[in-house]
């Protein structure tokens, strides 16, 4: 399974980056100067770009739930997964892209800062914010898909990034059900999820107490290692 979902990372990784790089420069469309009279040249880019990355995202994650399938269960499931497509809110890209863009731009020179600071800070917040909506259209659609094809699963698993934060980290070998949702999955740790199949991988199942035990040992693992970073950073800097 491990080279499916490091497809399924690379794939999603590219599209995170491409994204950015086709984002940053469309909104230099938005003229500082003239913000509503650039606004719908803007909006018609960048909203393209995020949708065709949205679907892309979503087809993406079919397209590694099919290989799972294949690959664990000898069955070939592509063309009834393809035929679900993947559903793409144009209205509310458009309507994020003018809260972080436009909008954000004028509140932040409202509150005293410099023009260009604002551009560059609401170009970031784009393109943060986008790249976030991408990645949950890819995992939603795996979510589902572990859903519609439950009964032949005995469950599911998060897959962590190098990136992945402490609390990803402490849940990385529990194994959920496949009722079970991807439940707020951190976008900037790219984690993402792998199903489960052979009895031997099965740690255990989860019920709900088990969930609420084991999310908030995660917490409290991730923040005794804030700690232990933030003394560790401030030995350095007496040291300094």
């Amino acid at each position: 399974m491990a080279q499916p979902n490091a497809y399924y990372r690379m794939q999603n990784t590219l599209l995170r980056r491409a994204l950015a790089d086709a984002l940053g420069k469309q909104f230099h469309v938005l003229n500082i100067h003239d913000l509503d009279g650039t606004w719908k040249a803007y909006q018609y880019l960048a909203t393209e770009a995020t949708a065709a990355s949205g679907e892309l995202a979503g087809l993406t994650a079919l397209d590694y739930f099919r290989i799972w399938l294949y690959d664990e269960l000898g069955e070939v499931m592509a063309e009834e997964l393809l035929a679900r497509g993947v559903v793409i809110n144009l209205d509310d890209i458009a309507a994020t892209l003018n809260l972080k863009g436009p909008i954000e731009v004028k509140r932040l020179i409202a509150n005293g800062w410099k023009p260009e600071d604002a551009y560059l800070s609401a170009m970031r917040q784009t393109v943060n914010v986008m790249q976030g909506y991408v990645h949950r259209i890819g995992q939603t659609t795996l979510n589902e898909s572990i859903g519609q094809y439950g009964h032949m699963l005995q469950g599911w698993r998060r897959i962590i990034s190098p990136s992945a934060c402490s609390f990803c980290r402490a849940l990385e070998r529990i194994v959920y059900r496949p009722s079970d949702k991807w439940v707020k999955p951190h976008e900037k740790c790219g984690c993402t999820a792998e199903p489960v199949a052979n009895a031997l991988r099965v740690q255990r199942f989860l019920t709900p107490a088990d969930r609420a035990r084991n999310y908030a040992l995660a917490g409290q693992i991730a923040r005794r290692k804030e700690r232990e970073r933030a003394r560790v950073s401030a030995s350095v800097q007496e040291a300094a």
